[in-house]
C-alpha cells in the first residue's frame, strides 16, 4: 500500500468488522478489496484531506485507552468495538461525533460500492453493460502497487 501503514490497516479492517454486515452471501472484507480501496483513495487526495483521515483513524485507534479500556480500538473484541463506534456516534464532543460518521460512512461506500456486494443488494450495474473505464491516475496507482 502507498498511503496506509499496517496499523492504519489493522484499524479500518477492526472497524468494517463492527459497521459491515456479516451474514451469510454477504462479501468478506477482503473480498471487496475494502483496504486497497481506501488506500488507492488516500494516495488520491490532497495532502490535508489524507492527513485529516489518517489522523481520524488514529483517534479511532486511541480513544478506548482515554475512555478506560485496556487495549487500543484494533485489539478489542467486536461488541467493545461496536460499543465504542456508538459511543462516539452518540458523543457530545462534535469531533468524535464527526470522525466515527465519516469513517463508518466511507466503510460502508466503499464497501457496497464494489460489484461483489451488488447480488446481495440487488442493484443492478449499468443498463449499458459498460465495462469501467480507468483513468491515468487509477492505472498509475496500480503499476505502483503492483511493484510492491
Amino acid at each position: 500500500m502507498l498511503v496506509l501503514s499496517d496499523a492504519h490497516a489493522a484499524t479500518l479492517t477492526a472497524l468494517a468488522e463492527v459497521v459491515l454486515p456479516n451474514e451469510p452471501g454477504t462479501p468478506s472484507i477482503a473480498g471487496t478489496g475494502l483496504i486497497r480501496r481506501f488506500d488507492e483513495e488516500f494516495y488520491f487526495v490532497e495532502e490535508s484531506v489524507r492527513q485529516d483521515m489518517l489522523m481520524a483513524l488514529a483517534v479511532l485507534e486511541w480513544q478506548p485507552l482515554a475512555a478506560g479500556h485496556l487495549h487500543r480500538f484494533s485489539r478489542l473484541d467486536a461488541a467493545a468495538r461496536s460499543a465504542v463506534v456508538e459511543r462516539l456516534l452518540n458523543s457530545r464532543f462534535e469531533v468524535l461525533r464527526a470522525i466515527a460518521t465519516s469513517l463508518r460512512v466511507a466503510v460502508l461506500f466503499f464497501y457496497y460500492a464494489h460489484p461483489a456486494t451488488w447480488p446481495v443488494t440487488g442493484f443492478r450495474r449499468s443498463v449499458f453493460h459498460l465495462a469501467p473505464q480507468l483513468s491515468e491516475q487509477r492505472l498509475r496507482y496500480r503499476q505502483l502497487t503492483a511493484r510492491q
